[in-house]
């Protein structure tokens, strides 16, 4: 018998040092594939639209558009004293992340549809503004090559605040990113980036002061959106002007429950305002930004979701149209399951063969990320708890094998009998310890087999139960006397030893992973 034991020992010895290696490199691999392999699947995947162009001697010029990036000032979230840190820093390795790998598509140019600081307009002083400007360049950072373009979002400069604070904000956001207003002119389109909070205030102001809805007979203030867009009209009067593309982070207005196309994700975009924000420009607004720039296409953000809708020029050009992309917000949000971004490929008119449409030489696609929050709760935690179950039945049915196959101990008995596949032993009725023991009116049976660690076809709900009895006990014991007999108390101790060696079992499989994890994030943020 022992040296079938021993060999049969070293047998599970084997088997489970195989099965723990097994399951080290599942998670291993798991791991990289969620941590790095999916995240270049989905980048390899989304290819710039050069094929959607015409046909010319000039190579495509590249543009990438993000959306609502919003870099958190760390530690202003209130929750506990450690966890806004430590939520903060998986929020920015994510952001880092995603910024790692979308950047190998190798852009000639990078937009920023605004938000890019989630409390850029709430920092109390120059200082914070310029640890989390450092922040927003760390994490997005690009080479001096690669001309960056920012337009500024209700969350960078305000909506309707007080005018110190306005000015204040302004001020910070022109001396780190661009002027609340502009104009590049990229592969021969004109790309035109305007402040939209700074239009919705106008509005406002028109609304109230103006008597009439329109904007031909309101006096735009000085410096501000209107006198911007008027201005860049009046230059292209008598002129062969570009193709425009506008970039606003507040998007144009539309019906209510105007349909957005089939890759967003829920809803549909409606009106709202509220304190420092508005869900879109006004109708009067976007008539006069339409009908004044007459762009060919617009790109929007704020929205954090998905969004294809096309507009038509007012005035007797109404049938022409003019579609607008809402793009979806870069950075992980509650609302939407996957994060996003656009690709925007250009190719100068000119260099087109002569009769081809403007939209030959401008072609876009979004593109979706992976969501790191669903990896984590639709992934990691579940097969962890599967893990760590099984890893406890797998400790229990070891200690079976083991019980089965050890030398059988002496019992001072005055009977045995052999009933089916179990032994059991028939006590004496005056042999009984009358002080542990009820003294039974008939002969009992005791059975000594693997079922009296839980084993047998009810396993689970046994050790379910003999775990919750000893959590019972060890309750009862804090108030009273522990009233546990001795084959109870081994039971406990055998019950929780299981538990903890399956712990240090699962702990020496995520070992690896952990590891693993641990360097691709802290290599996104250094």
């Amino acid at each position: 018998m022992r040296p079938l034991t021993q060999r049969h020992t070293l047998a599970l010895l084997r088997t489970d040092i195989s099965c723990l290696t097994w399951l080290r490199a599942l998670w291993f691999f798991g791991v990289l594939w969620c941590e790095v392999g999916v995240y270049r699947f989905v980048v390899f995947r989304c290819a710039w639209p050069d094929r959607r162009l015409s046909p010319s001697t000039v190579a495509p010029t590249h543009v990438l558009i993000l959306a609502d990036p919003q870099v958190r000032h760390v530690g202003s979230r209130r929750h506990s004293c450690f966890f806004p840190r430590l939520h903060d820093w998986f929020y920015h390795a994510s952001l880092r992340k995603n910024w790692r790998y979308v950047i190998r598509l190798n852009p000639d140019a990078v937009v920023f549809l605004g938000d890019m600081l989630a409390s850029g307009r709430k920092l109390r002083d120059d200082d914070e503004f310029v640890e989390n400007y450092l922040r927003f360049r760390r994490i997005f950072s690009v080479d001096k090559s690669v001309p960056i373009f920012h337009v500024p979002g209700n969350e960078d400069v305000g909506l309707n605040l007080i005018e110190a604070d306005a000015r204040a904000a302004q001020r910070r956001y022109t001396t780190h990113f661009d002027p609340l207003n502009g104009e590049a002119l990229i592969a021969n389109h004109s790309f035109v980036f305007i402040n939209a909070p700074g239009l919705v205030e106008e509005d406002y102001h028109r609304a109230r002061h103006v008597g009439s809805k329109e904007y031909s007979d309101y006096t735009a203030e000085e410096g501000g959106t209107v006198e911007f867009v008027r201005e860049l009209a009046r230059k292209r009067e008598g002129q062969d002007e570009p193709p425009t593309v506008l970039f606003t982070h507040i998007p144009l207005s539309r019906p209510d429950g105007a349909s957005c196309g089939p890759l967003r994700e829920q809803g549909t975009m409606r009106r709202g305002a509220g304190p420092g924000y508005q869900n879109m420009h006004g109708k009067r607004t976007s008539e006069f930004l339409l009908d004044t720039l007459r762009p060919e296409l617009v790109f929007s953000g704020d929205d954090r979701d998905y969004c294809d809708y096309t507009h038509l020029l007012p005035g007797p050009d109404s049938t022409v149209p003019v579609r607008e992309v809402t793009v979806k917000s870069f950075s992980p949000d509650k609302t939407i399951r996957t994060p996003g971004f656009h690709l925007l490929s250009l190719i100068p008119p000119h260099a087109t063969p002569p009769g081809n449409s403007l939209e030959a030489t401008l072609a876009d696609s979004p593109c979706f990320l992976p969501s790191q929050s669903r990896i984590h709760n639709a992934i990691y935690f579940p097969f962890a708890i599967l893990m760590l179950l099984f890893l406890i039945a797998r400790r229990v049915r070891k200690r079976r094998e083991r019980y089965h196959l050890s030398p059988l101990p002496s019992y001072d008995f005055n009977e045995r009998v052999l009933t089916g596949s179990a032994l059991h032993y028939k006590v004496d009725k005056e042999k009984v310890d009358k002080r542990s023991w009820r003294k039974p009116s008939v002969a009992s049976s005791v059975p000594v087999s693997a079922s009296s660690f839980g084993g047998g076809s009810h396993f689970p709900r046994r050790f379910t139960r003999r775990i919750t009895g000893c959590f019972a006990s060890n309750g009862a014991a804090a108030s009273g006397p522990l009233n546990l007999s001795a084959n109870q108390a081994r039971l406990c101790r055998a019950s929780w030893k299981v538990v903890c060696l399956s712990v240090l079992d699962f702990v020496k499989v995520l070992l690896p992973s952990l590891l693993l994890w641990s360097i691709v994030m802290w290599s996104m943020l250094h």
